[in-house]
């Protein structure tokens, strides 16, 4: 080795060790003398885009890993520190591309995953989010980083009973994650930046069993909202009850005329669930699921809703005025269901 590349790596090294013990601009000094033997080397800029994320100084960061990228376009961890630097600067599309950019690269690496998904959360938070940590959690279901996130996505949708086992998963696997909000150092920035990040949102409380950690001080335990499932089933549900009150009326003089009329209220019932689904970045094959497993009454709440309009496809097609009521039924159950979970 030349004596530039052993000064190089002593440059690296003692820069790595002041990162991890928060001295983050003795450091960044370190950095730029290493700068001046080997520019080139890919290793410095993403040292220093790290370091600069880690130290609060996302502009700088998000320059270090364009100049990277700029010589190496798929290199991970730039990618990585460009998303999060891009949402700490409010540049959210942008970052929400960067999340997409990095599931693309790498879609079977539960680090990458779990990182666009983290992103994915903060700049446009959605089912894709969602997706991603689920998938980083069934490849490396021991990593706690993955269960972390996982609460951190569920936290921002509002499904509050999967975010709390999510969390209680991170914890049984590595339970100094409950400190994480306090940890320093460069290797622990992107644990701590999620602990914060859920830190700050509302949770619902879940009695602890005994074998379980209790939940940090942070989250301490405030009313959450019903997500994406609340609009879809107010209005999934109105066109239904509206439309079934409209069929009963016109199939009275004519029931040809009703069952035309039951055709254009079911298909309306689809396009406004599609479009709710489609404006809140939802896809119903696999968020329903997912909230079936964190909220049974919601879940019922969202089946009833779809089902409904199969009672006036089925009126349609037979003529039986009984599916009308079962249509109509449906969706008052579903509305039913929602007043009475949110009390």
């Amino acid at each position: 080795m030349s004596a530039d590349a052993t000064e190089l790596e002593g440059y690296l090294r003692r820069a790595e060790l002041l990162a991890e013990l928060g001295r983050y601009e003795d450091a960044l000094t370190e950095l730029t003398a290493a700068a001046t033997l080997a520019a080139t080397d890919p290793r410095v800029p993403e040292l220093c885009a790290r370091v600069r994320l880690a130290a609060d100084q996302p502009e700088a960061a998000l320059a270090e890993a364009e100049r990277l990228l700029t010589a190496a376009p798929d290199h991970l961890p730039a990618l990585v520190v460009r998303g999060h630097a891009l949402v700490d600067l409010e540049r959210y599309a942008e970052a929400a591309d960067t999340a997409d950019r990095i599931i693309a690269l790498a879609p079977t690496d539960p680090y990458a995953l779990t990182s666009a998904a983290a992103i994915r959360s903060e700049s446009r938070n959605g089912q894709p989010a969602l997706d991603a940590v689920w998938q980083a959690v069934r490849l490396a279901p021991a990593e706690p980083l993955g269960h972390l996130v996982l609460a951190l996505v569920a936290a921002r949708l509002q499904l509050s009973e999967l975010a709390e086992r999510a969390y209680r998963e991170a914890l049984a696997r590595d339970p100094q994650l409950a400190d994480a909000v306090n940890e320093m150092g460069l290797g622990r920035w992107q644990r701590r930046r999620y602990a914060r990040a859920l830190a700050e949102l509302v949770a619902v409380e879940v009695p602890a069993s005994p074998d379980q950690p209790d939940l940090p001080h942070e989250l301490s335990p405030r009313p959450a909202g019903h997500g994406w499932a609340v609009p879809l089933i107010g209005y999934g549900a109105l066109v239904p009850i509206l439309g079934a009150l409209a069929v009963a009326l016109l199939a009275v003089g004519s029931d040809l005329l009703g069952r035309l009329a039951a055709l254009v209220v079911a298909g309306g019932a689809v396009a406004t669930v599609a479009v709710l689904a489609h404006r809140m970045g939802i896809s119903l094959p696999l968020a329903l699921p997912a909230l079936w497993h964190a909220d049974r009454l919601l879940g019922a709440a969202v089946g009833a809703v779809l089902a409904s309009p199969l009672g006036l496809v089925g009126y349609a097609l037979l003529g039986a005025p009984a599916l009308v009521i079962v249509a109509m039924g449906l969706a008052v159950a579903a509305e039913l269901l929602l007043i009475f979970r949110s009390r």
